[in-house]
């Protein structure tokens, strides 16, 4: 019973494992130097670069000399801030947490270590630098305390633009009108961009620009023509798929035919809640209506079916998180792409 009482009474003086959210980062504490202990301690923190690659994996390690670690809090801030770096993964005698002010740290989960691993996944580009936290405690109530708080600075990697994408005219779509305007979406990280365009595959470069859409002119009839975009910064290109796509057969100026449409952009956009997209049609023709989030993934169908000869209107009611939306209207077989901004 004595025992017992003893060991009550010592456990809580003591840095368990299950002590957590004391790093010493910004709006933590550091229980290594205000809850236990006393003087420096003979932990080495190894493997945290001076300059790290973005999205890279750094295994880091602690490591004692002497009396045995006992437990230890780590996390990983950008900068001076409380913002977390990176993201943290525990190894094996070691698990991360989240708490407070300290949502993704890294700590001992077995008492006793003389050597401590845990992963660190540097943060994406543009982070710039960071700052690792650690505080460590050794041996009993009275061991001794390790404060570390290292920094590493972001190398500067090339980074070549992303791919262009969501091409408009889609890529194979026939009876496109005659005066379209090419268009893309925005790519992460160009400054500029190359248009390639023409009747004959690979397409010559007709362009050099910033803007998101080319117009290539007066098409010809019927015309089966090529194209690719390359975004441009000063790290490097990077192209785009060829698209192509199939001009109208004749003009529309020969009178209305089942089929012919009038399309008006969404409005508002952006929108709060609700967009209306309205089309002047001729006949009853099959149209499909869907939408698609900035990543491709498909949403909802707004429309399935055949039109009324006429006016059409649609209304979108967005019930999905704030974004960037495609609405994709495939009116007789003839696909047109409107970018919608969602906002809350």
């Amino acid at each position: 019973m004595q025992l017992f009482l003893l060991l009550l009474f010592i456990s809580p003086l003591t840095a368990a494992p299950w002590t957590v959210g004391n790093s010493g980062a910004p709006g933590t504490s550091s229980c290594a130097s205000s809850c236990h202990g006393e003087g420096e301690g003979t932990v080495v923190v190894e493997g945290f670069p001076e300059s790290y690659i973005p999205d890279s994996m750094y295994q880091i390690r602690l490591t004692a000399a002497g009396l045995a670690i006992k437990n230890f809090n780590a996390s990983c801030r950008v900068g001076a801030s409380s913002l977390t770096a990176g993201v943290m993964i525990g190894n094996g005698a070691t698990a991360t947490y989240s708490v407070e002010n300290e949502l993704n740290g890294v700590h001992s989960i077995a008492l006793d270590q003389d050597t401590l691993e845990f992963t660190w996944v540097a943060p994406q580009f543009g982070t710039g630098d960071v700052r690792l936290y650690v505080a460590a405690h050794q041996g009993s109530e009275a061991g001794p305390n390790s404060d570390f708080m290292l920094t590493a600075t972001e190398q500067d990697v090339p980074h070549p633009p992303d791919v262009p994408s969501h091409p408009f005219p889609l890529d194979g779509a026939v009876n496109v009108s005659a005066n379209v305007e090419l268009h893309w979406d925005e790519v992460a990280f160009a400054d500029s961009f190359r248009v390639y365009f023409g009747a004959a595959s690979p397409p010559p470069l007709v362009a050099q620009q910033t803007a998101l859409a080319f117009d290539p002119g007066d098409l010809v009839f019927n015309t089966l023509y090529y194209w690719r975009v390359e975004a441009v910064n000063e790290d490097g290109a990077t192209s785009s798929p060829e698209w192509n796509f199939t001009t109208e057969e004749s003009s529309g100026s020969q009178g209305p035919f089942v089929g012919d449409f009038m399309l008006e952009p969404p409005f508002p956009n952006p929108f709060n809640g609700t967009t209306t997209l309205r089309m002047q049609l001729i006949g009853n023709v099959p149209l499909t209506i869907d939408i698609y989030d900035v990543q491709g993934r498909f949403v909802e169908t707004l429309f399935s079916g055949l039109s009324q000869n006429g006016q059409n209107e649609f209304l979108w009611q967005a019930n999905s998180s704030a974004g960037v939306y495609f609405i994709r209207a495939n009116i007789n077989h003839t696909p047109v792409i409107y970018k919608v901004l969602y906002l809350k």
